[in-house]
């Protein structure tokens, strides 16, 4: 019956061993283990290149490149870094940098700007426009977008448009300064490009005070550094302004340019009596005076210090044995005439030999002297003379601390100096 409808009759089968079942289930584990854990090492070393790759890829393009060849960035990178040492790179090398760059990173700002220096080198200047302004379009932070952005704009005479990228790039990146700052330096020379300045000036953008301190150190003549803060005020804070002011006198002074620290200090109130007068109230550093106003020459072995409050201004003054050293000098811009000069001096040690003295000499004319009064020990006046030839001079001066142990400290006020039978 069973064979009529079709059923066979089934095989019996011998029962698995089961040590075998479980060395196969064994096999079959380890198997996939070892396979999850190669990918694993080959996902940990695709992380391990992509990291790195993406940390050196901007600073160290090459190290980036060496892990993943075909890396967009750092291939933007390694280009920019040749251009940027002076490489020259042809045109069409350049291009085909760019677009492999592309290929990986199809956003990529600074390849799109790569195409537009290339396009310029082969002279195609309209190409080369559009495309960096494609790439500006794709970020505001990349320098040499900027630069050429600011070179395009100068050809056409826009300044408008050239001081609007050179704030975007001193605001967004910090190679921006070693580039624009050179630039920028030999533009203010013009009056049209300070009076554009103004308002990025006033704006009081940390950019624009680090340029006044790049120029002090690195202009020659600085007569438009001078022009560019009497015109502007150099900052819109009152105490970085008079700051300011005070490192570019003293970068003047350094460079001799004496007509030019005396146009800048008149903008500041008071200036006439800084100028012209001796009087200790400009131990106070935070009037923007420099080396208008008394400079201290401090150390262990001689000084001075100073001290301006309420009951007046006074100058401690102090010298070692076996010491003799300038403690403080001024500088003075006198009109020919007779002066009269007086002080008070109040010893308080007073060893053997010790003493102050004063020098009174041209600023120009090799340092010519004018007058001195050595060996001071106690208050005086005296009569000066300044002659034809000497419109700027330097008050100095001199402690000594003589043979003695103690030295020599004395106090120092009521400095002053006017003409006679004024």
């Amino acid at each position: 019956m069973k064979m009529a409808l079709g059923l066979k009759k089934r095989k019996s089968r011998r029962a698995a061993d089961p040590e075998e079942v479980r060395v196969r289930m064994s096999g079959a584990m380890l198997a996939k283990f070892a396979a999850i854990a190669i990918l694993g090492l080959v996902g940990a070393w695709l992380t391990f290149v992509l990291a790195a790759s993406g940390l050196s890829r901007s600073k160290s393009p090459d190290r980036a490149l060496a892990f993943v060849p075909w890396e967009g960035t750092a291939l933007a990178n390694k280009a920019d870094m040749s251009l940027l040492s002076g490489q020259k790179i042809p045109a069409k090398a350049l291009a085909a940098t760019a677009r492999a760059s592309l290929r990986n990173a199809p956003l990529n700002p600074k390849a799109v700007r790569l195409l537009a220096i290339s396009a310029a080198m082969d002279g195609d200047e309209d190409q080369a426009s559009k495309l960096v302004h494609k790439a500006a379009s794709l970020t505001r932070r990349d320098t040499l977008t900027h630069v050429f952005l600011i070179e395009e704009a100068s050809r056409r005479d826009d300044l408008k448009d050239a001081l609007v990228h050179y704030d975007l790039a001193l605001r967004t990146s910090t190679i921006a300064p070693q580039i624009l700052y050179p630039r920028l330096l030999k533009a203010i020379e013009l009056p049209e490009v300070r009076a554009a300045l103004k308002p990025y000036i006033r704006s009081g953008e940390q950019w624009t005070i680090d340029f006044v301190n790049f120029s002090k150190d690195q202009g020659k003549d600085l007569t438009p550094l001078v022009d560019l803060m009497l015109e502007t005020g150099g900052a819109p804070d009152p105490e970085i302004a008079r700051g300011l002011r005070a490192n570019v006198i003293s970068a003047l002074y350094v460079r001799q340019q004496y007509t030019q620290i005396a146009r800048l200090m008149r903008s500041e109130p008071g200036a006439d009596r800084v100028l012209t007068g001796v009087g200790l109230e400009t131990l106070d550093q935070n009037k923007g005076f420099g080396p208008a106003g008394w400079q201290l020459l401090n150390d262990a072995e001689v000084g001075a210090t100073g001290q301006v409050d309420a009951k007046g201004a006074a100058m401690s003054i102090y010298a070692n044995p076996e010491t003799t050293r300038p403690v403080a000098r001024k500088l003075l811009f006198l009109s020919p005439g007779r002066y009269r000069f007086s002080f008070k001096l109040a010893p308080i040690n007073q060893g053997e030999g010790s003493a102050i003295g004063w020098n009174l000499r041209c600023a120009q004319a090799k340092g010519a002297v004018l007058w001195r009064l050595d060996g001071v020990l106690a208050s005086r006046s005296a009569e000066w003379n300044i002659g034809q030839g000497c419109p700027v001079q330097v008050l100095e001066i001199v402690a000594t601390g003589g043979r003695g142990q103690t030295g020599m400290e004395a106090i120092l006020s009521n400095v002053s100096l006017a003409r006679p039978g004024v």
